[in-house]
């Protein structure tokens, strides 16, 4: 997931450093630099080997665990040929996460509905026994599989490392960790470092964080493969970050950690796992990335001091109304994308695009709106119920402007967590914060709330009052992205439970916007169902945490040296 469209602008703009071949990448005018580590976001390799084994099984899917393993296997070892890592190779499989992400994830598990007789890709999460076995067999399998490739004389890593779905974070924060941490694996300004994950997130945490001179660059598989391509593109982050950088400066001076920080920030327009994008960049293709960055330039030339956006809450004012500027066209060409018809719904059990539905109703977070029925007026093409969403900036009668302003503030709130859990990889941030509305506000709602209110330096501002930085538990993340269906993945105690307190987290049916959706995007629907509030989830889940059945979905490995030369 990540960025939408950003890996499609990378291509476009920086042709020189996006390539089907490693080899073109790693040469230089010295010669041809060595791969010193690989690593690996797991997560994206098992549902490749997942869709593989199980196209076309309808039961039984615990007999076919092993064949998942072998074509798992088969898969990392093919990679680490390609590279040839000559210290390290990494496995990161993702743990538990924030709430923030958890939302992303919860909306995927409705939007995806698979059949009875389907496996569910909601078994690749953390605290499932699917994933306890996995890991255990992986290991295992990997290990003879290095054993043999040295007794045959093949290439191997010096070391083989693997951090399991039971250790809390994002397998790219745990790569991120793990790169940092190493300070005897070769010469990092002569050697590179390659990783493997399809998430453009990776992207903004490798531009913010890899140290000043060190080499990475983003390997990841290509599922519409041209004749005579690889099946794999490669992406060197670094030199495009240097490009980058001479584009992003004010004219008082430069700053490359604040230049960084600041196209992490403007790029959240766009949308990413946590935050939507702005109403009128949804649907556009990678010139998003192009507008973005021409505002920053132009708005620059009205800055009054050093400052960048990120530091200082008044430019960004200044940019977001340069940015205003570019709106129009990208409203016309959303326009032209759209379908004639009006919005339509999918309840689960029929087919796409059916009819209203009702909606069981939530627990009535904030932020979240409460309806029974719901309906599109399509002329204005836009839902006549608690959900706000401005199509066109249409002047719509009886907006609470309150709630609206509640909910720009929670999108600034969110750029700035955003950026800081990029810059950390989840370290020290609120694990408990998320942006909880299903719209992002307008850009002239954000103008306006801007300059309606004193915001002090955004660095200076605490997110909010309470922080939760202890990690949820695995059975805490599932019972609060599981759709019902799936609830057979937690203990038995805990589905038990949650089903009697908190029916109105499971509900049975929900209601799938497609308002702007063209056909053919069906998978952008936004899926209309409330929120969990993790602190009462966490509350009634004390209640269970120490039953033998929980504490063993819980338990925390440590990160395990599977192999060593």
């Amino acid at each position: 997931m990540g960025v939408k469209k950003y890996q499609q602008w990378v291509r476009q703009r920086f042709r020189d450093y996006h390539s089907h071949e490693l080899g073109r990448l790693l040469v230089t005018k010295r010669g041809s630099r060595k791969v010193r580590r690989l690593f690996l976001d797991l997560n994206a390799i098992i549902h490749t080997a997942v869709n593989i084994v199980y196209d076309g099984i309808v039961d039984d899917f615990d007999s076919y665990w092993g064949d998942v393993v072998i074509e798992l296997t088969a898969e990392i070892i093919a990679i680490m040929e390609i590279v040839n890592p000559v210290y390290l190779m990494y496995l990161g499989a993702d743990g538990t996460v924030s709430k923030a992400k958890m939302l992303q994830q919860r909306q995927r598990s409705y939007r995806v509905m698979p059949k009875e007789d389907q496996f569910s890709r909601n078994n690749v999460k953390p605290g499932t026994e699917f994933m306890a076995t996995l890991s255990h067999s992986l290991r295992e399998s990997l290990k003879a599989a290095l054993n043999k490739r040295k007794k045959d004389g093949d290439f191997t890593p010096a070391a083989v490392e693997f951090s399991d779905a039971s250790i809390p974070g994002e397998g790219e924060h745990k790569i991120l960790a793990r790169m940092k941490s190493a300070t005897k694996e070769g010469d990092s300004q002569k050697m590179v470092d390659v990783i493997f994950s399809p998430d453009s997130d990776l992207h903004f945490l490798l531009m913010l964080n890899v140290p000043a001179g060190d080499h990475a660059i983003i390997m990841r598989q290509v599922h519409k493969v041209e004749e005579e391509e690889s099946k794999y593109e490669y992406f060197y982050v670094t030199e495009i970050r240097s490009k980058m950088d001479l584009g992003i400066h004010t004219p008082m001076g430069f700053s490359k950690i604040s230049s960084r920080n600041d196209f992490a920030l403007i790029s959240c327009f766009a949308g990413n796992d946590f935050l939507p994008a702005l109403p009128f960049f949804k649907y556009g293709d990678g010139d998003v990335f192009d507008a973005i960055l021409s505002a920053h330039s132009a708005a620059f030339k009205a800055f009054q001091s050093s400052d960048y956006v990120y530091d200082n809450w008044e430019n960004l004012l200044k940019y977001l109304i340069t940015l205003s500027e570019k709106e129009e066209g990208f409203l016309l060409k959303t326009s032209n994308a759209m379908t004639s018809q009006s919005s339509e719904f999918y309840d689960g059990e029929n087919d796409r695009r059916s009819g209203a539905i009702e909606l069981a109703t939530g627990s009535g977070n904030k932020g979240e709106p409460k309806f029974e029925t719901s309906f599109f007026d399509s002329k204005y093409n836009r839902q006549i119920t608690g959900t706000y969403h401005h199509v066109n900036q249409l002047q719509i009668e009886e907006l609470d402007y309150d709630y609206i302003d509640e909910m720009c503030h929670a999108y600034l709130e969110g750029l700035v967590w955003v950026v800081q859990y990029y810059r950390t990889q989840g370290k020290g941030v609120n694990l408990n914060w998320a942006y909880t509305y299903h719209y992002a506000p307008n850009l002239t709602d954000l103008i306006s709330y801007l300059k309606r209110h004193e915001v002090p330096a955004w660095k200076r501002t605490p997110l909010l009052t309470s922080v939760i930085e202890v990690p949820f538990t695995p059975v805490e993340q599932l019972l609060a992205i599981l759709r019902p269906e799936d609830l057979h993945l937690v203990p038995n105690i805990a589905r038990t439970l949650f089903l009697n307190k908190m029916p109105s987290l499971y509900p049975e049916k929900v209601l799938f916007d497609y308002t702007l959706i063209p056909f053919g995007r069906e998978h952008d629907a936004i899926v209309l169902i409330n929120f969990p509030d993790m602190l009462s989830i966490r509350a009634l889940f004390q209640a269970i945490e120490d039953d033998p059945s929980v504490k063993a979905r819980n338990k925390t490995h440590n990160i395990v040296k599977i192999w060593k030369k």
